[in-house]
């Protein structure tokens, strides 16, 4: 789904929401578009011809130039909506940058897509469901930005993201294969002392309960749902804090299986003690289990400038820990309401990511079925082009693509894949004198071999018709 105009987006994201996180950025491609060498080690020359071909394919989809040092919004072809904060690049040796910034963005989002750009949905060997990838590019005067200290970039995939949706960052190896890893997984680049530090129980925090628990995609209290979980905080923020500012925060809360938050991250925000005091009044509700879905964590925003804090430097944050009375009663109610109207008004981002690292990055989930798994094979006729080949399966009723392990004499190997499964198995090659090759089949997933493909040497626009096809 394209979004016609920007407009749209502008009407849903005021200015005011803009100011509000940071910017991840991407790895840089090379000045054809291609991606530079896989993992850093200078192996790019193990590449097969068909990986070289596709990427060669991947041409960047978007460029826009910007000024840095002011809020940006940035569009996909596809619908991504990123929202770029002031000041979210800086050179590599971390000094500031000066002139205008070039963003180069991608997005891949169907199965076609997804194999064109050699971009299979694979962690760690286990199969993935992806709601979309995007690679992004920051460039200034030519050389690669990367993403500065404490700024990470909220991205809304096309349509929201479904149930258990998380991010992953991906690298391809020496043969161009590539893998998913889950951001929650990797070494954070940012500190606890740049994050606001991770929340831990010192002493327990008193409960607002007097409403019932919160709903975590609505944010509304079950039992008095004119009222939201940020419109309590601002309250809360008004009445037993003594922090002045203004700030965008952005929340990663974690949760226990009753709904209480376990650990609450600030991602963005410059006021450290709006920052801690928002992370601390969070921990004084419960959210739904039954809105969670399952999931052990969820985001959203607060914007404390909201309140109409006088500016000035910001005060010493002091813990409401031991004040039972500071969550509730008739003044925190009377608050809450006061800023009901405000808050209607403002549109807190549903469904988006915050993503804090750089390289690509895919919105995935694990695959799962009940079935067992097997390790099945496809050969190719065609043993000399099977060396310069690239074979996936793509999953009929799941946005999931795999690609095969070569083994000897033009044999293609898939493990750990549901048995009794509809696929498509496409395969390609390329040839530098002759162009590409193309081989699809039907199949059903099952131990063993899944029959024999010979190919058929097609043009590229018919190459990318059969594609889009699947």
């Amino acid at each position: 789904m394209k979004i016609a105009s920007e407009t749209l987006f502008y009407l849903r994201f005021t200015v005011a929401s803009l100011v509000l996180i940071g910017l991840m950025a991407f790895p840089a491609w090379g000045q054809n578009g291609a991606q530079a060498s896989s993992n850093g080690s200078g192996q790019q020359s193990q590449l097969n011809e068909c990986a070289r071909y596709l990427e060669k394919t991947r041409a960047p989809q978007f460029k826009r130039t910007i000024n840095p040092h002011q809020p940006n919004v940035l569009i996909g072809e596809e619908g991504t909506e990123m929202l770029i904060p002031e000041d979210a690049f800086v050179k590599q040796d971390n000094r500031p940058v000066e002139g205008e910034v070039l963003v180069v963005f991608s997005e891949y989002f169907d199965q076609a897509d997804l194999i064109a750009a050699n971009l299979p949905t694979v962690s760690n060997g286990r199969l993935l469901e992806s709601g979309g990838v995007i690679h992004l590019e920051a460039l200034a005067d030519g050389e690669p930005l990367k993403l500065a200290a404490g700024k990470s970039i909220l991205v809304n995939f096309p349509g929201g993201a479904a149930d258990g949706m998380q991010l992953f960052s991906g690298e391809y190896d020496a043969q161009g294969v590539m893998n998913w890893v889950p951001l929650s997984d990797q070494p954070q680049h940012l500190s606890a002392t740049t994050l606001g530090g991770k929340i831990a129980p010192n002493g327990p925090l008193p409960l607002f309960s007097d409403y019932g628990p919160v709903d975590a995609v609505t944010l509304k209290f079950r039992d008095k749902p004119e009222f939201t979980a940020p419109g309590y905080i601002y309250a809360m923020l008004e009445k037993n804090y003594t922090c002045r500012g203004r700030d965008a925060i952005y929340l990663e809360i974690f949760v226990d299986a009753a709904g209480r938050p376990t650990q609450v991250n600030s991602l963005t925000g410059r006021n450290n003690c709006l920052r801690q005091a928002v992370e601390e009044a969070v921990q004084t509700l419960v959210f739904d289990p039954k809105s969670l879905g399952g999931a052990e964590k969820f985001f959203f925003q607060v914007r404390p400038e909201a309140l109409g804090f006088a500016k000035g430097t910001e005060n010493r944050f002091e813990s409401i820990r031991g004040r039972e009375l500071a969550v509730g009663g008739a003044e925190i109610e009377a608050t809450m309401a006061k800023y009901m109207e405000r808050e209607k008004a403002r549109n807190f981002v549903k469904n988006a990511f915050a993503v804090t690292q750089m390289g690509f990055i895919n919105c995935d989930r694990f695959a799962s079925s009940p079935r067992p798994t097997v390790a099945s094979t496809i050969e190719l006729s065609d043993v000399y082009l099977s060396m310069n080949s690239k074979v996936f399966l793509v999953f009929d009723g799941m946005n999931s693509v795999m690609e095969g392990r070569p083994e000897a004499r033009g044999t293609f190997r898939f493990s750990g894949i549901p048995i009794g499964k509809s696929v498509t198995v496409v395969a390609m090659a390329y040839d530098p004198a002759v162009g590409p090759y193309l081989s699809t089949k039907k199949a059903v997933t099952t131990q063993g071999s899944m029959g024999t493909l010979d190919y058929q040497q097609v043009s590229e626009a018919r190459l990318m018709r059969e594609l889009a096809r699947l």
